[in-house]
């Protein structure tokens, strides 16, 4: 093999090597989103225990994208007297 040929050859390795650790980078990113989502959707349907979850209590909810922080929200809804029991708690009102 040439040197030039080897030059390319190790070009194209590391852009393998690279799409490798971009897909894998992508795929824990799509999990974390996935994980946040599902966690928020819980959340949500904790809440609707207390009542009626206002449009913007939803807006707010979802902007965080968290995991740990929704788990926590979870328990706190779990344990909430009401929609502004919760808020409280959480630090939203």
């Amino acid at each position: 093999m040439q040197a030039w040929e080897e030059k390319m050859y190790e070009r194209l390795e590391g852009r393998k090597e690279g799409k490798a650790e971009g897909i894998k980078e992508g795929q824990k990113e799509g999990i974390i989103v996935g994980r946040a989502a599902g966690m928020l959707e819980l959340l949500v349907d904790q809440l609707e225990t207390l009542g009626s979850v206002p449009e913007e209590m939803k807006e707010k909810l979802s902007l965080e994208k968290d995991p740990a922080r929704l788990k926590a929200w979870n328990k706190l809804a779990a344990g909430a007297a009401s929609m502004e029991d919760f808020e409280r708690k959480a630090g939203l009102s």
